[in-house]
């Protein structure tokens, strides 16, 4: 009979933190990474997304994102062409977010997206759109965003890292960051 290990708390935050110091690294610096941690990165960002349940929708392969996925809900507001909009995102990665609304915009189309409470403006592209009878999720639109400052780029790692944190019940910064 086979063993089932049950992962503890703790190994997912240090999955969690293995995963944000490689990725801080990758995008935070523009360093490059090796094969080796290329595939461990994935290989975390699957693990985090399973044990969260954020993974990417069906039919949808791994390799076409590279950023880890994490449920996170903040209020937004988002622009497309002199149209504005209230909404939630409620799914947020590195370079890109979800934003659950009944409006949509079709694919290609460019989004300005406001973060009240960060006072903050990104933009981005709808990448997909979920219909309301969509069982995987609230109806929405998907946005890769684009042209991050450093700045931006660095708030979008800190709002993953919070929300990995948030949802996992720990402080999941770098162990430097923990200890310190």
């Amino acid at each position: 009979m086979e063993e089932t290990h049950k992962i503890e708390k703790h190994e997912i935050i240090d999955l969690a933190s293995e995963y944000l110091v490689l990725c801080r690294r990758w995008r935070g610096t523009g360093a490059r990474l090796s094969e080796p941690e290329v595939e461990r990165l994935l290989e975390l960002r699957r693990a985090l997304e399973s044990l969260l349940g954020a993974g990417p929708p069906r039919g949808v392969h791994y390799t076409l994102r590279k950023g880890l996925r994490v449920p996170l809900v903040l209020e937004v507001r988002f622009r497309s062409g002199v149209e504005v909009y209230d909404g939630r995102l409620v799914e947020i990665a590195e370079e890109g977010v979800f934003i659950a609304t009944s409006e949509t915009a079709p694919p290609g189309t460019r989004i300005r997206v406001e973060l009240i409470n960060c006072d903050e403006v990104l933009e981005g592209d709808v990448v997909r759109i979920r219909g309301p009878h969509d069982p995987s999720g609230p109806p929405g639109i998907a946005i890769h965003l684009k042209n991050l400052t450093p700045t931006q780029g660095s708030l979008m790692l800190d709002l993953v890292e919070g929300a990995l944190s948030v949802r996992l019940g720990g402080d999941c910064g770098s162990p430097d960051q923990r200890d310190g």
